[in-house]
């Protein structure tokens, strides 16, 4: 997806202006064809039947403690992380649809040189999918950092990171 701006100020000058957005082709379908789309597609059935039983272990927890759950911020963090991933999975579901609908994104022809590809509509999803995904990735590692400072000698690292987020939250 290509966006290239061509502008003129008052003096008479030009400014050009090129925006590119690059899409992974195996982004596009779920194909469990051979090859690295296999892998791909074995990744995300793995992921999205790890994240089920992650599910069912936070609910678990919800109907042990009831009310008293969410008294308890990392399990706020919980619910966040399973918000983010089935918002993110919901966009990826989304491009999935967007892509078997076009006849251009075909596999068969997608991916070729001298064909052309309407990708704009997708890439925007993917894009958005992208910052959930990424968004998701920092809660969870956060979550990681927790039970970190509870081995020894990862200690003394949690807290340096304690001290630079906090300087960091200072200085944005």
């Amino acid at each position: 997806n290509n966006r290239i701006l061509f502008e003129s100020d008052p003096s008479g000058g030009f400014r050009a202006d090129h925006q590119a957005q690059v899409v992974r082709a195996l982004l596009l379908s779920a194909s469990p064809a051979a090859g690295v789309e296999l892998g791909m597609f074995i990744y995300q059935v793995v992921l999205v039947l790890l994240f089920l039983g992650y599910n069912a272990f936070v609910f678990w927890l919800l109907g042990k403690t009831q009310h008293k759950f969410f008294t308890y911020g990392w399990n706020w963090c919980d619910i966040a992380i399973l918000i983010l991933f089935y918002a993110t999975l919901w966009t990826r579901i989304q491009a999935y649809v967007k892509a078997s609908s076009e006849e251009a994104l075909s596999p068969a022809v997608i991916g070729h040189p001298e064909e052309f590809m309407p990708l704009a509509g997708i890439c925007q999803t993917l894009a958005l999918s992208n910052q959930l995904l990424s968004f998701l990735v920092l809660i969870a590692w956060v979550k990681v950092l927790k039970y970190l400072s509870l081995i020894g000698f990862f200690r003394l690292l949690i807290r340096v990171l304690e001290r630079c987020a906090a300087e960091l939250m200072v200085f944005a």
